[in-house]
Formats: C-alpha cells, structure tokens, sequence
C-alpha cells in the first residue's frame, strides 16, 4: 500500500485511534469526507467497517460514543439510502446503526 493512498492513511488513523481512544473525535469527523456516499467502493466500505468497529469499541467512553453517533447518523442514514449500495456497506452500516440505535436514544 502506498504511503499517499487514501486507504494507508486512513489505516494509519485507525491505527492512531486503537492506540490512543480519545483520538477517536479528532479523526473521525477528519475523515468524513474521505468516507462519504461519493467516495470510491473500496473506501466506503473501509469507512463503514470502522464506523461499526469504533461505535461497538470497549475502550472508547460512552460520552465520546454517544458525540460520534450524533456526527455519524447522516453518513449511516445516506450510506443506506444509496440505490444498489454495495452488500458489504450495508452489512457495516446495519451493525454502526444497531450500535448508534440506543446510544441515541438515550441522548434524548
């Protein structure tokens, strides 16, 4: 993987955020834009597996989890509103939404 990819980047903020939780809401809103519905397959589907993976994380803390959800339900409702998204996107954004579902409620 080349070191200018989008995806070696975007590791290397994955990699930053398993090291270091409280980095989780500096990056992630950070990488929005690389992650989005118009992003290329590849990416979306990177973005909605970390999406899931960081919204179900043990060691991130319910107060960061529940300011992530809140950045993150426009992505995760866009992402399954896209016609004939991509199975592997869907499957992440289902597993994000199942977490992200009491956490939001909760909020309110």
């Amino acid at each position: 993987m080349a070191s200018e990819s989008p995806l070696y980047r975007l590791a290397e903020a994955r990699r930053l955020c398993l090291q270091d939780s409280s980095l989780y809401t500096k990056i992630v809103p950070g990488i929005l834009p690389l992650i989005g519905t118009n992003a290329d397959l590849e990416l979306r589907r990177w973005g909605a597996d970390f999406i899931a993976e960081t919204l179900a994380s043990p060691i991130l803390p319910a107060q960061d989890k529940q300011w992530l959800s809140l950045q993150l339900l426009t992505l995760l409702k866009d992402y399954l509103e896209v016609p004939s998204q991509d199975d592997d996107v869907v499957m992440s954004t289902l597993g994000a939404a199942a977490t992200v579902y009491p956490i939001v409620f909760k909020y309110m």
